[in-house]
């Protein structure tokens, strides 16, 4: 059964369960439903009313469980007083083990089958699982532990871009559960060490958004097509300042993945017709030369701040500007002014 008590100003469930001599706290706004059979079987799901939770249900397709299961002990199965179980989901694809750990208790109480103290055994682990429409990433947390009689395990799983928002209600589960140890209820106590709290925090935490390098995708289509090879010694000047000048500061990365948007919309369509017309290759040869020439000033910079790569890389556009629009429209100018 559940029962609702307050605690600091708020109320809280805890779940009692007298035949398997267990008791847990249950978290805000989750149910717990009994599966019927000889061992305990528990799922605990999110409720209606945890509407953060209901979101993440909508966003993933997957609802988020916590599974508190327990099973007769046999110490001829276990190693160094460690039951061997391991849950996996049936259907999915081979788990992939994440963190793995063996720990003992505060020492409050000591396992009567190895007279040390008791151990619990900690899994985080991955598996894909095929579903009609979609391979799903799961990840998976569970505890194993034993008092004298039974082996316990409390398992929770949840879509693997969403685990952390959920691994709360875990964390408050297996902090809050007691078991029957010398004749009376007693904490588990396998939440507080510092192995799971290290976990719990791990889990908790946002991943590394994978970086991508739109600079570095492509090639210089338009140099490479014009000077005839990668390996030109142009190009390949032209992929050190890319590579070991600009793209070192941040400011220089955001220039360069604006540029390459604009730059790959066309240069494509302009390396072509350089192959297939010799004239026009030599011309955007002799049209190169200015840049490559501006270009050189970026090998003698000691670049190594971001405001030094906005000054410099401000004068260099404001310099091309000059040799490819400012220069010529004033030759221009000039030479209609003799007519």
């Amino acid at each position: 059964f559940v029962k609702e008590s307050r605690l600091y100003g708020g109320t809280t469930e805890t779940y009692y369960n007298d035949q398997h001599d267990v008791s847990f706290g249950v978290p805000y706004r989750w149910l717990v439903e009994e599966v019927n059979g000889p061992n305990l079987n528990l799922i605990i799901e999110p409720g209606e009313r945890e509407h953060n939770a209901q979101q993440i249900i909508e966003k993933s397709g997957f609802t988020p469980q916590i599974l508190v299961m327990s099973e007769p002990r046999n110490p001829s199965t276990e190693s160094s007083g460690i039951s061997t179980a391991y849950f996996s989901i049936k259907g999915g694809d081979a788990p992939k083990v994440l963190a793995n750990y063996v720990y003992e208790n505060s020492g409050m109480y000591k396992d009567p089958h190895t007279n040390m103290p008791n151990k619990a055994h900690l899994v985080i682990s991955t598996q894909n699982v095929e579903t009609p429409t979609e391979t799903l990433v799961l990840m998976i947390a569970q505890i194993h532990f034993s008092n004298f009689d039974t082996t316990y395990s409390i398992t929770h799983i949840n879509a693997k871009d969403y685990f952390r928002y959920e691994v709360n209600a875990f964390d408050f589960v297996v902090k809050n559960f007691e078991i029957m140890i010398d004749g009376k209820m007693e904490p588990a106590d396998f939440g507080n060490h510092t192995v799971f709290a290290n976990i719990i925090h791990d889990a908790r935490e946002k991943p590394p958004v994978e970086e991508t390098e739109p600079a570095r995708i492509g090639g210089c289509l338009i140099a490479t097509a014009a000077f005839g090879s990668e390996l030109a010694p142009q190009v390949q000047f032209l992929r050190e300042i890319r590579d070991n000048t600009v793209l070192q500061t941040e400011s220089g990365t955001s220039f360069m993945t604006g540029f390459n948007q604009f730059y790959y919309s066309f240069s494509p369509a302009i390396a072509d017709y350089e192959r297939e017309n010799p004239a026009f290759k030599e011309a955007v040869k002799i049209t190169l030369t200015p840049l490559l020439t501006s270009l050189t000033l970026l090998q003698y910079a000691d670049i190594d701040s971001e405001s030094e790569m906005l000054g410099y890389g401000i004068g260099i556009i404001l310099l091309n500007i000059g040799m490819y629009f400012i220069a010529p429209a004033v030759l221009i100018t000039k030479i209609r002014s003799f007519y």
